[in-house]
């Protein structure tokens, strides 16, 4: 019978055994499997993030001049992150943290995929990119960017490796593009991504990326003398650069023989040796110039010699390095009898050069510099007047006959015109072998040929190029005319197509034509200039582009500057060659100008350039792609330089926040070590008035304190608030609504004292103003602590909280914002008689009364109301009285009717106004019309005493007379009506005017005229002459003159009223009774009654509910106007921004007035009430105050209203200062941590447990004291974490000495671990250090690795010398003796544990997924990776390429690595190309003999081929293998090996492929 050996249920490895008394399912090696369900699962290590491109930190070194590495790495989980999701649907962001290796400088990143997608990409050079984003980026110049993963712009795309960036941002084009590090990029004549384009010019887009307009050269000259006008211009690629050379005229002397260069910036005199000699020589001419073949070919005429010979010189310019070359080509030909021709033209067809010169001939110069001769027979050279080609496909064969087929043509085009106007044109077909001009159709008559050229204007279906013909003809009208074509006619259908003739006339004067021929994409213009195309006066031409679809856009339009005469004259373009850009090219349009410029003019010439941008290979305008998402979190938020300590410092997650602290160090160099803040902030402040967006935010993480004292302001009142006669008083910071910064009694403190005989502290209300940058103080600021000392008996008490402000809007805050602390109010205060009642008529009450039939005694003149009079009722036959509120009847004795001019419904000025201005700016015009009169401004500032002094008075108001309307202006006559001053003599610089025709001059009213400065105003007059506050500016000339004497000119302000001309009752009326009103009545109900025939009264109107003001506590106001920081008066602080009155917010306000009896007597009003509804017409309102006025004994003309409101607080409108106001306000115990002003504390680590965040290993005051203690733990106060003060400590000294080496938690405990024990601490309470208790274990083991504990459930495993350890709550409950078990869970690998290089280095992390603990270490300074199942208790290793240099927990809570090698991030839930093996047991079969393996069974699933061998009697090497390649399932096979013992083996190839391993079996012998 056989026997076998069967494995169906498989279990860990065991090294630390002999390998034959295992278990048979325990094997001796397990890699990259993994026990389910006890079959073994193929594990795949670690593989790379999806999406997430490698992290260039070898660019940041280069980039910087730095060694930065990584030294932690955090995920960030929050639902406020968008772009990407875990499993439970929260965003996340995976953080680094680069230490830099000298500095100690550090730079926190993360992985933003919530920024907007490429769509776009243009690479300039590896680290030069200019891309777009399909939302707005976000970036500001100056961001530092890295850009990686760049792909070209192929078909596919493919990935460069050498092209990736990290750089700052120097453009931004739109919110939508941006540029990187592009101004390193080579440029001519100023950068290829500009965004500020010259002025005049126009963004005209040739299809690339990025477009600009700039002036290259102000003014070009030659020779230290400017050019009057650019003749030619040329511009060619060369050497990997661009040269262009322009050929310029002076006005003096006029030849044409100066050449100037330019490289890139400027142009330079041209000196070469040839053109310096042929210059000098007899009639030398400057023919021609075009840019060919990376040069620019010049052709010159001259004559030299005896006996006179002519000389054509074909001259080339290019670069070499920085030098510009000359090499004559060759001679065009001879010539004899007369001198060169004047002009040549040039033009390039079929990649050869085509020199048609004037009375000489044609010539073709090909790519080699050769120069031949070309026939023009019939064609007369001396008619000649320009050349062109055009590219056509037609059914046409060379000789002109109708082909079967498409052929393809390029004509070269010749344009002559005659003495007698008749012009014809004459082509050859260049690209086949026809050597004979033909002429085309018939003689054109009355035509002189101005201009030739071509343009593509999409003729027979986009197959042929037109001829474009600019000529003059009948009466000298001219014409821009292109060629029609059709596939099967004549070379030229038609010549008599007119381009655009609205923009070009028969009169436009058309100085070039020129086609953008060497643009590399399909965008192309045809450029024309035009030379002041308004009228012959005109100061400037313009320069056109016409499409391809005939539309015209105007590139430039008049001088950069102001210049004068301004035409362009000539253009060129080109493209930058290679070694320009490494992988992109610029288009190049560049133009000459003429133009002058100052006073006298003179000349000016300048030359301007467009260009556009695109990719040097494959289509000029197609996409690239890239990836910027790595973002530098320390400059994107303006983090202050930080200094960490080179190590794994803790990260400290909370909510939406994260706190990156910089270890136990306290300082580098002289510069102290603060940690980092990352947190979410959604919140709006001051009512609206700042605004923190939602969003992540970053800054130092340290509480520091911005605010400052100002000023302080105070307020008496009648009874003592305080004990003490100096007070001080300080303010902390609140952050996140819970954390406040310590006091500061030093640096931020206000002491107020009696420094005035007048004051008197302790009596006293006190307004403390500080200053509030809000925009600068951090972001995490929500309020502010108040707190006061009072000094007694000579010493300052503990300070006592006071109040608290909270920024945050909450929709219940007490805090007032909009009153600014030095803003004040002014006004005019009076009180009024206790027997006058102000009344608001209702219904017409009192106007029927006054107009009562019954009433007698009243005369004519003042019988209606509608006048400024007073009715006295002693004299009537009846009586009148009135009752207010509850109070008794009284008998009326007078009532005046208040009168004054009604505002133009919402008519207010938009504008301050001067004395001088003829045009005002209203908010609206409804209601004002021409021709009408007006009165501007605002009523007296009193009233007086006497009845009738409450009407308005005409001599407050200016009186405007409007002439004219335009939209929401008004042209005036200011002061009217106006005066004529006849007859005034003056001369310049004098103040004395004398005059003969009018002696009605008025001092104070102003004069305007020749050589009057505006504003001017009469100061002394006589009959004959006056004086004026100001010196003329220019005599009158000797003539009398007449000047302009204006009534009453006044300046005004914003918001001022616009009112009618005439008088009109308000509805309001003074009433004065018989006896005094007793009590308080603001807005109170009143009634009427009138005297019967015998005792008594008869009710005279129902009861009124609102409208009387009367009794000792009521007062009038008048709203002045506030002198503002530049001198002038405005109503601005009374006003909102539509103009309402803030009447409202009187209430509570105080103002001190000055008894009219006695000015030294002054006393403090509190406003209780104010009458809000404002009335333009009225111009005063009426208020109630807490004290009463003396009757009639309290006017002041101008008082101004205290800040001091019931609020506690006031903060600017614009939000740069607070008001605070202590009115002997509460104290409310004292700072929480008053004794203990330190509050920082550094660590090496960190845990948070029961709200405070507790710290090992520490530094205490670092900056300061910098005590480090590497014993003890700090904590936070409860639930602020930054507050740390240094008392917060408790140390955790140990008998065998030795450093903190971790925190953990176990069963909200906290466990602190040193290298020989751990201690237990018990936060019992956590707001109550005292109940906490701490134990130590008794026994000597403890932690020495700090990156490999784990906590796990109910377990924390920590490493020591000897192994891996499990502490368990078992374990902590009895650590106050010597524990019954300590789990050391690395006993079945202990062998391969103690092989490990070094056990502080060893790492760890928990795998929730598989339940396992994932710990690394060296060993021969190889990387060792096990696994440990926390439930089965085995282990297991695995094997990954990646290098786990940190580990830490990934957006799942599943295990994630840093690779220092590869410098990217690596997922456990990745797949990794692996292999597995499982190698089992030894089985001895024997000892004396040896025995048969007859066959093996391998049961298994998966794709992969298995390899399975069997080492026998201890053999390391193979004695039998077998490779299955069938798809899984069971495999039997022979064997046929004798052996005493045998060992198997199980591999696979690496592969992503799943592979379970579920049965083995051996049948022996």
């Amino acid at each position: 019978m056989p026997k076998y050996i069967d494995i169906n249920d498989f279990e860990g490895a065991l090294t630390n055994a002999d390998i034959e008394d295992l278990p048979d399912n325990v094997a001796q090696e397990i890699k990259n499997l993994k026990i389910q369900g006890g079959k073994l699962e193929k594990t795949f290590g670690a593989g790379g993030v999806a999406n997430i491109p490698t992290f260039e930190l070898a660019l940041v070194n280069s980039e910087l001049s730095k060694t930065y590495a990584v030294y932690n790495i955090f995920t960030f989980v929050s639902d406020k992150f968008t772009g990407n999701s875990n499993d439970a649907g929260d965003g996340y962001r995976y953080l680094l943290v680069t230490v830099e290796a000298t500095a100690q400088t550090v730079i926190l990143w993360w992985y933003d995929p919530s920024l907007p997608d490429v769509t776009d990409t243009l690479q300039i050079e590896n680290d030069i990119i200019w891309f777009e984003t399909n939302k707005d980026h976000g970036f500001e110049l100056n961001d530092m960017v890295m850009v990686t993963d760049c792909y070209n712009n192929a078909s596919p795309q493919a990935l460069q490796s050498s092209w990736k960036a990290y750089e700052s941002v120097d453009v931004v084009p739109t919110t939508k593009r941006v540029g990187i590090n592009t101004n390193s990029a080579e440029s001519w004549g100023g950068s290829f991504f500009a965004t500020t384009q010259v002025t005049g010019s126009t963004e005209q887009s040739f299809g690339g990326k990025h477009r600009t307009h700039l002036l290259v050269d102000n003014e070009v000259d030659y020779g230290g003398t400017n050019f009057a006008s650019i003749e030619r211009i040329a511009i060619t690629p060369t050497d990997g650069q661009v040269l262009s050379i322009v050929q310029g005229s002076h006005s003096s002397p006029t030849d044409l023989k100066d050449l100037s260069y330019c490289k890139g910036a400027t142009y330079l005199d041209l000196a070469s040796s040839n053109y310096t000699t042929y210059k000098a020589k007899t009639n030398f001419k400057i023919m021609d110039m075009i840019g060919f073949n990376n040069a620019i070919y010049i052709h010159y005429s001259y004559q030299d010699g005896s006996p006179t010979s002519y000389y054509n010189k074909l001259v080339k310019y290019y670069l070499d390095g920085t030098s510009v070359k000359e090499t004559v080509v060759g001679d065009l030909g001879s010539q004899s009898g007369s001198i060169a021709g004047y002009v040549s033209y040039m033009t390039i067809a079929d990649g050869k050069l085509f020199i048609l010169a004037v009375s000489h001939g044609l010539f073709k110069v090909d790519t080699s510099d050769n120069i031949t001769a070309m026939s023009t027979t019939g064609i007369t050279l001396a008619n000649v007047k320009g050349v062109t080609s055009i590219v056509q496909t037609n059914t046409l064969t060379a000789g002109g006959s109708i082909s079967g087929s498409d052929v393809a043509h390029e004509y070269l085009v010749i344009g002559t015109t005659d003495g007698s106007a008749n012009t014809n044109l004459y082509t050859l077909d260049i690209a086949s072998s026809e050597t004979s001009f033909t002429a085309w159709g018939t003689t054109l008559s009355d035509t002189t040929i101005k201009h030739l050229k071509k343009m593509d204007f999409g003729q027979n279906s986009n197959r042929s190029e037109s001829i474009v013909l600019h000529y003059e003809g009948v009466a000298g009208r001219t014409y821009l005319q292109y060629s029609t074509h059709e596939s099967n006619t004549v070379i030229i259908t038609a010549l008599s197509s007119n381009i655009d003739t609205s923009t070009f006339t028969n009169t436009t004067d058309i100085q070039f034509i020129q086609n953008t021929v060497n643009h590399p994409g399909a965008t192309r213009f045809l450029m024309v200039g035009t030379d002041d195309v308004t009228s012959p006066s005109a100061v400037a031409g313009t320069l056109y582009g016409v499409g391809t679809t005939l539309s015209v856009k105007t590139f430039m339009s008049g001088a950069s500057g102001g210049k004068t005469n301004w035409n362009p004259t000539c253009f060129a373009d080109c493209v930058t060659g290679s070694g320009f850009f490494s992988h992109a090219k610029g288009y190049i349009g560049v133009y000459g100008t003429e133009a002058q410029d100052g006073t006298p003019a003179v000349d000016h010439a300048d030359v301007y350039r467009f260009t556009d941008i695109g990719w040097l290979n494959n289509s000029w305008s197609g996409s690239g792609d890239c990836d910027y998402k790595w973002v530098d979190v320390t400059n994107k938020y303006d983090i202050p330089t930080l200094y960490h300590k080179k190590d794994r410092n803790p990260i400290i997650p909370f909510g939406d926040t994260l706190r990156v602290l910089p270890g136990n160090i306290a300082k580098v160099g002289s510069n102290e070590s603060k940690g980092a803040w990352i947190g979410y902030i959604d919140r709006s402040l001051f009512n609206g008035a700042l605004v923190h967006t939602a969003n992540f935010y970053a800054e130092a993480n340290r509480l520091t304190n911005p605010f400052t004292f100002k000023n302080v302001e105070l307020s008496k009142v009648e009874e003592e608030i305080r004990a003490s006669d100096t007070v001080k008083y300080t303010v902390t910071a609140i952050y996140d609504g819970v954390q406040e910064t310590p006091l500061e009694d030093e640096s931020i403190r206000q002491v107020v004292s009696n420094s005035e005989s007048t004051d008197d502290i302790s009596k006293s209300e006190i307004k403390l103003v500080l200053n509030l940058p809000t925009t600068t103080m951090s972001k995490r600021i929500t309020g502010l602590n108040m707190y006061r000392a009072n000094k007694l008996s000579g010493v300052y008490e503990t300070y006592k909280l006071i109040t608290s402000y909270n920024f945050v809007d909450t929709g219940t805050d007490t805090l007032n914002v909009g009153t600014s602390s030095d803003t004040e109010l002014f006004m005019s205060v009076e009180a009024f008689d206790d027997n006058i009642t102000y009344v608001k008529d209702q219904d017409d009450v009192l106007k029927n009364m006054l107009n009562d039939g019954t009433v007698q005694d009243v005369t004519s003149d003042i019988g209606s109301i509608a006048d400024n009079n007073k009715y006295l009722h002693t004299d009537l036959n009846y009586e009148y009285a009135i009752k207010v509120g509850s109070f008794e009847k009284q008998k009326i004795e007078e009532i005046n009717a208040i009168t004054g001019y009604a505002q133009i419904p919402g008519v207010f000025l938009n504008e301050d106004l001067t004395t001088y201005d003829t045009t005002i700016s209203v908010n609206i015009t409804t209601g004002i019309s021409t021709s009408t009169a007006y009165k501007l401004g605002l009523r007296d500032n009193t009233l007086g005493t006497s009845s009738g002094d409450e009407d308005d008075d005409a001599g407050d108001y200016e009186r405007i007379y409007v002439t004219s309307i335009d939209g929401k202006e008004l042209t005036v006559t200011r002061g009217y009506p106006t005066y004529t001053i006849g007859g005034c003599t003056y001369s310049s610089g004098v103040t004395t005017i004398n005059h003969t025709t009018n002696t009605s001059t008025v001092i104070g009213h102003t004069i305007s005229g020749t050589g009057i400065p505006n504003g001017t105003v009469i100061a002394t007059r006589t009959d004959t002459s006056f004086t004026i506050d100001q010196p003329t500016t220019a005599s009158n000339g000797g003539s009398p003159e007449n000047l302009t004497g204006h009534t009453n000119a006044k300046a005004h302000s914003k918001y001022d009223p616009v009112k009618a001309d005439a008088l009109t009752v308000t509805g309001w009326y003074r009433i004065r009774t018989d006896d005094n009103m007793e009590g308080r009545f603001h807005n109170e109900s009143w009634r009427l009654y009138k005297e019967k025939i015998g005792p008594g009264w008869n009710t005279y109107s129902a009861t009124k509910t609102e409208g009387a003001f009367a009794g000792k506590y009521m007062g009038v106001i008048i709203p002045l106007p506030s002198e503002d920081t530049n001198g002038a008066f405005t109503m601005a602080p009374w006003r909102d921004s539509d103009s309402t009155m803030k009447i409202s917010t009187l209430a509570g306000k105080k103002f001190t007035a000055t008894d009219d009896s006695d000015p030294t007597v002054d006393k403090t009003f509190k406003i209780e009430k104010a009458y809000t509804t404002w009335d333009e017409q009225l111009g005063f309102t009426l208020i109630e105050t807490d004290v009463s006025f003396q009757a009639g004994n309290w006017s002041d003309p101008e008082v101004i209203v205290s800040t001091f409101a019931d609020v506690s607080a006031v903060v600017s409108t614009d939000t740069n200062e607070i008001a605070i106001i202590d009115k002997g306000l509460t104290s409310l115990g004292e700072h929480p941590y008053s004794a203990e002003p330190k509050i920082k504390v550094n660590a090496q680590y960190g845990k948070i447990l029961k709200g405070r965040l507790f710290l090992g290993n520490i530094v205490l005051d670092p900056g300061n004291e910098n005590e480090a203690q590497n014993d003890w733990i700090a904590y936070s106060e409860l639930n602020a974490f930054d507050v740390r003060p240094v008392s917060n400590v408790l140390p955790f000294p140990d008998r065998e000495g030795g450093q903190i080496t971790g925190l953990a938690e176990l069963f909200g405990r906290l466990i602190i671990f040193k290298p020989q024990a751990f201690y237990v601490l018990d936060v019992v309470n956590p707001s109550d250090p005292t109940t906490w208790t701490r134990k130590e274990s008794k026994i000597n083991i403890g932690n020495i690795a700090p990156e490999g504990i784990i906590e796990v459930h109910d377990s924390v495993y920590f490493v020591h010398h000897d192994g891996i350890y499990r502490l368990d709550s078992n374990t902590v409950a009895s650590s106050t003796a010597t524990p019954s078990v300590m789990e050391k869970i690395t006993l079945p690998i202990e062998d391969q544990f103690l092989l490990a290089d070094s056990k502080k280095a060893v790492k760890g992390v928990y795998d929730q997924k598989n339940n396992e603990l994932l710990y690394t270490w060296d060993q021969s300074n190889a990387q060792k990776v096990w696994a440990y199942h926390i439930t089965l208790k085995t282990w297991r290793k695995v094997d990954t390429t990646t290098n786990l240099d940190i580990l830490t927990f990934g957006e799942n809570s599943g295990p994630l690595a840093w690779d220092n090698t590869d410098t990217d991030i690596k997922k456990f839930d990745v797949a990794e190309n692996v292999g597995i093996t499982w190698k089992s047991k030894r089985f001895r079969m024997d000892l004396d003999r040896k025995q048969l393996l007859r066959y093996g069974m391998v049961k298994f699933t998966g794709t992969d081929t298995v390899t399975f061998n069997i080492y026998l009697d201890g053999s390391g090497s193979v004695s039998f293998t077998k490779s299955i390649t069938a798809d899984g399932g069971v495999n039997r096979f022979p064997i046929k090996r004798y052996g005493k013992s045998f060992e198997m083996e199980l591999t696979t190839p690496s592969s992503s492929n799943t592979f379970f391993l579920e049965r083995l079996r051996i049948e022996l012998e």
